[in-house]
C-alpha cells in the first residue's frame, strides 16, 4: 500500500481506539515528515515496502539529527509504530518497522522546574490587584459597558484557572475542558477530562474551594450590573460560541501575560510541575499523586519526579545521622 494511504489508515485507527486530539495531531506531524521527506528526494506515492534502512538513516539524518534526543527518540517511536500498525493489518508484506532504530540516551535533566513560593504569591497579588483596579474603574463610572465589564470577567476567568492548575496539576487542556456539572463542590470533587478522554475525579483543596466561591461572587456581580454572560455546559465558555470552551491558545497567551509581569517564563505545564513537586515534598504517596495527575501507571510519576523524590529522601535520611 502507498505510505500516504496507509498513514490515514492509521491516524483513523488512533481516533477508534479513543486517542487524544493532540497526540493524533503530534502523530500526524512527525508522519508528514516522513512523506516531505520522500516527495522532495524521491518520486512521491512511494509503497511501504520499498522502504529501505539507508533510506529510513537518510530521514532521520537530515530531518531530526538538530534536535534533542527525547524528541528523536519520539519520532522514531512513532514511525516503528506506524510501521508495525502497517505490517500486523497486512498493509505491507514486509516487517518494515524493524529498520527502524530505536535511541537509547540517559536522561541527563535536573530537577523540574517549579515555582517557587514567593513567585505563587507574587501571581495573586497580580492577579488579585488587576481585578481591585477594574473594579474601581467600574465603580467610577456611572454606566459601565460590556467591554469594561468583559475585562473583568476575564480577570475573574484567569485567577481561577491558576487556582485550578496549581491545585490540581492538571493538564492546559484538561483546565480549559471543565464542565459546570463535573464540578461538586458538595462533594469537593472536580471531574476533569484526561488524556485519553478517561475521566478523572480530582479531590478539592481547600484554597481552590474558596477559589470558586470567589469566581461565583464575582459572576454574580457582573450579572447585577447588567454583563451578559451566556448559558453554558463549560465553566470556561468560548466568548465567540457559548457551545465551545476556550481554548488551550486563550490560556497560552494568558501565560505571556504572566511571564511579561514576572520577567520569567511561566507556561500552564510549569504548574503542573510546582503542583507534583510540591506534594511529594508534602510527603503525598506516589500512587496517589499518579492518580490525581492522571498519569496512566504510578512509574511514569517516578520516572518524572524521580529527582524530586529523591531529594525528599536524602533529606529525611541525612536528619537521621548522629555524632
Amino acid at each position: 500500500m502507498i505510505i500516504k494511504d496507509a498513514q490515514k489508515l492509521f491516524l483513523q485507527s488512533l481516533i477508534d481506539i479513543g486517542r487524544s486530539s493532540n497526540t493524533i495531531k503530534s502523530y500526524q506531524i512527525d508522519l508528514d515528515q516522513l512523506l516531505y521527506f520522500l516527495d522532495k528526494h524521491f518520486l512521491g506515492n512511494m509503497k511501504i515496502d520499498d522502504l529501505t534502512y539507508p533510506l529510513i538513516s537518510q530521514f532521520f539524518q537530515e530531518s531530526t539529527s538538530h534536535l534533542a534526543m527525547s524528541t528523536q527518540k519520539r519520532k522514531r517511536i512513532v514511525l516503528k509504530r506506524f510501521l508495525r500498525f502497517c505490517y500486523q493489518k497486512k498493509l505491507c508484506k514486509t516487517k518494515v518497522w524493524e529498520l527502524v532504530d530505536v535511541v537509547h540516551f540517559k536522561n541527563t535533566q535536573g530537577p523540574k522546574e517549579v515555582l517557587s513560593k514567593d513567585e505563587i504569591q507574587q501571581i495573586f497579588q497580580l492577579l488579585n490587584q488587576e481585578i481591585e483596579n477594574k473594579i474601581k474603574t467600574i465603580n467610577q463610572s456611572f454606566t459601565p459597558n460590556q467591554k469594561q465589564l468583559h475585562q473583568l470577567y476575564v480577570l475573574f476567568r484567569n485567577r481561577l484557572l491558576v487556582y485550578i492548575l496549581l491545585f490540581t496539576g492538571c493538564r492546559a487542556y484538561e483546565a480549559v475542558s471543565i464542565k459546570k456539572s463535573n464540578l461538586k463542590l458538595m462533594t469537593n470533587t472536580l471531574g476533569i477530562i484526561a488524556k485519553g478522554k478517561k475521566y478523572n475525579e480530582i479531590p478539592i483543596h481547600i484554597q481552590l474551594k474558596y477559589a470558586f466561591f470567589e469566581y461565583e461572587n464575582g459572576i454574580q456581580m457582573l450579572q447585577q450590573a447588567g454583563y451578559l454572560l451566556p448559558e453554558s455546559p463549560w465553566l470556561f465558555p468560548s466568548i465567540y460560541n457559548s457551545e465551545n470552551h476556550i481554548s488551550t491558545r486563550t490560556l497560552y497567551d494568558f501565560m505571556l501575560e504572566l511571564s511579561a509581569h514576572l520577567e520569567r517564563k511561566i507556561h500552564a505545564h510549569l504548574f503542573r510541575h510546582t503542583f507534583a513537586s510540591y506534594s511529594i515534598a508534602a510527603g503525598m504517596n506516589i500512587r496517589t499523586l499518579a492518580s490525581i495527575i492522571s498519569h496512566a501507571n504510578p512509574s511514569i510519576t517516578l520516572s518524572t519526579y524521580t529527582h524530586e523524590i529523591d531529594a525528599k529522601q536524602k533529606q529525611e535520611e541525612m536528619q537521621k545521622l548522629v555524632f
